[in-house]
């Protein structure tokens, strides 16, 4: 945590001439993220890290040098908390949201390191924990990867555990994720009208180009692609997937129980 201090410390000075996203106080217990809260909740993190003891338990230096600042300034630590992931979701690039997200960091941290702990010795309430712990797991994957790895849960329960790019583009057109649906149909055609291996021969070839293009606007396909594997288990490569489509692809293990919890409150 020393490094952090020094960080946060120049941080603080800087600060004051920083940009502010000020967000007003709804009196919902939380603690705004301004200019001025953030200069007084990092002089008190820096106050409080030099009374923490050598070899204290990581939860109590914690409370003392994260939990009890906000607690003096009247405001609820666990909204606090939550509130500040709910703002730092939109990528802002001021001083003051910087300082805010190191601070989380920090906190995510040590909730990670010692879930229970944090919990039986009141750091954190064990919703404020699985809340902060989902945030932490899912912020930064695209909402739209997700549905677009649901529709290929969809694509395998209809092929026997794997599904192939042509079935994936007709569920993708028939749920209207991707809102190119002529584009697409004539991508279909291409496919079934082949001459040869080679996914952009024929005369639908532009076709499939414009669909793939508004496929790639809509999905991160290195993110998307990562979640999947062939059917012999190698990693998909997210520059040929598409042209890849005589090779069945399935969902990585694990990935359906990461599709089923996902529920990103902070975006809510």
């Amino acid at each position: 945590m020393k490094k952090l201090s020094l960080v946060l410390s120049g941080l603080f000075f800087i600060i004051f001439s920083a940009c502010s996203d000020n967000i007003t106080n709804t009196n919902s217990g939380y603690m705004p993220i301004t200019i001025e809260n953030m200069s007084e909740y990092l002089k008190s993190i820096t106050k409080a890290e030099k009374s923490i003891s050598i070899g204290e338990n990581s939860i109590t230096s914690a409370i003392k040098q994260y939990k009890k600042p906000i607690e003096d300034m009247g405001y609820n630590f666990d909204e606090t908390i939550l509130h500040t992931a709910i703002v730092l979701d939109t990528p802002r690039n001021s001083r003051l949201f910087m300082a805010a997200q190191q601070v989380l960091v920090q906190i995510i941290s040590v909730i990670q390191a010692d879930k229970e702990g944090a919990i039986s010795q009141g750091f954190v309430t064990k919703d404020t924990a699985n809340k902060i712990l989902t945030y932490w797991k899912f912020q930064g994957i695209n909402e739209n990867t997700i549905k677009a790895l649901k529709l290929v849960k969809e694509c395998q329960s209809k092929g026997n555990g794997l599904c192939t790019i042509k079935n994936y583009i007709t569920i993708v057109l028939d749920s209207k994720f991707i809102n190119s649906s002529k584009r697409g149909r004539q991508t279909l055609n291409a496919i079934n009208n082949l001459t040869s291996n080679n996914f952009f021969d024929g005369k639908n070839s532009t076709a499939s180009y414009s669909w793939i293009y508004d496929f790639g606007q809509q999905v991160h396909k290195k993110e998307f692609c990562k979640y999947l594997v062939h059917k012999d288990g190698s990693q998909i490569n997210p520059n040929s997937f598409f042209s890849s489509h005589t090779k069945p692809f399935k969902l990585k293990e694990g990935t359906i129980v990461l599709l089923n919890s996902f529920d990103p409150w902070w975006k809510k």
